[in-house]
């Protein structure tokens, strides 16, 4: 019988494969670990999305005469003031502003002046331009301007772009 007999570099081979082998394996697992890391990283620290923009319908243009305005709440619990300047607005196209009506120094209710084209806030003699940039009282002091709104005029219908909350 041929039996083969196993010498010093048989041996040798075989823990050299077992090694390549085991290192391998270890290799693999490693990898699975990190994978699964990753995604439970990412289930537990999700990635901020960015917030959906959507249309509000405010109301219809003959609704609002030149020199007037109308508050309306918004899905956010905000409330915005829109006005009607009576003039057009290069930018837009229409005749519409909308304001957050909440003043940025105490949250008093802004009202729009159509005689002197600005937002008032009748608490502390804060005064906004038409652009909503506080040029008097408190709010001019430190800096602090209306919140503006997007407006889209269709046909007939007004409506403010807010981000859903």
């Amino acid at each position: 019988m041929n039996q083969k007999s196993f010498n010093a570099n048989d041996i040798v081979g075989w823990v050299a494969r077992r090694k390549f082998l085991f290192g391998g394996f270890l290799a693999t697992v490693g990898a699975a670990y990190g994978v699964f890391a990753s995604y439970a990283l990412k289930f537990v620290f999700p990635a901020p999305k960015p917030p959906r923009r959507i249309r509000v319908f405010l109301g219809f243009s003959d609704q609002i005469r030149p020199g007037a305005s109308k508050a309306v709440n918004l899905p956010t619990g905000d409330q915005l003031l829109i006005s009607n300047t009576g003039k057009i607005n290069p930018v837009t196209g229409n005749t519409f502003i909308a304001f957050s009506n909440s003043c940025p120094h105490l949250g008093c209710k802004v009202h729009w002046e159509a005689r002197r084209e600005e937002f008032v806030c009748p608490c502390h003699g804060g005064v906004f331009t038409a652009g909503g940039v506080a040029v008097a009282g408190p709010p001019a002091q430190s800096g602090s301007n209306l919140k503006p709104y997007e407006i889209l005029v269709e046909g007939n219908s007004i409506y403010a772009v807010v981000e859903e909350v």
